[in-house]
């Protein structure tokens, strides 16, 4: 099974035993990672910055900020037959790294993504289960029949 790739800013979410999602080379972004293994529903949101920036919000991809791409996201789980209020979700998030070093660190955009991430799961009762973040690496999440998996160049894969 191919996953469906999940790019900069953009959001998905699949239904069915045979479907997967995969994004790519998170460094100071970060995944939101939801799966409902009783539905048989994945959803992921690769985020980019905390907060929506009006001038720039047309110009984005859906989800780039993670105070607009957390409740989109909870909006198409519901679509797809799941949801915070259907059972327990597996909600994981991954990135927020500072790979290189350089602005990352500068403006520890990493670091505020991640607690944005959390403060936007938070204003849905929702908590992380399970967190990969942080750190000089760049990951790969890859969600396969609800197992989350995350590579990076140097580091064993860590099952979530």
């Amino acid at each position: 099974m191919t996953p469906l790739n999940v790019g900069i800013g953009e959001l998905a979410v699949v239904r069915g035993e045979d479907k997967s999602l995969r994004t790519l080379s998170l460094g100071s972004c970060v995944a939101i990672v939801v799966v409902d293994r009783v539905r048989a529903v994945l959803g992921l949101a690769h985020v980019v910055l905390p907060a929506v920036d009006d001038d720039a919000r047309e110009r984005r991809p859906v989800a780039y900020f993670t105070d607009v791409g957390v409740p989109l996201l909870l909006t198409e789980l519901l679509r797809n037959g799941s949801g915070p209020r259907m059972g327990p979700l597996h909600i994981a998030l991954v990135g927020g790294g500072r790979p290189g070093g350089g602005g990352a660190t500068v403006f520890n955009i990493g670091e505020r993504n991640v607690a944005a991430a959390r403060h936007a799961l938070k204003r849905f009762g929702l908590t992380p289960a399970v967190e990969d973040v942080g750190g000089p690496w760049s990951r790969t999440v890859t969600v396969d029949r609800g197992h989350i998996v995350v590579t990076c160049p140097d580091r064993a894969p860590l099952e979530l």
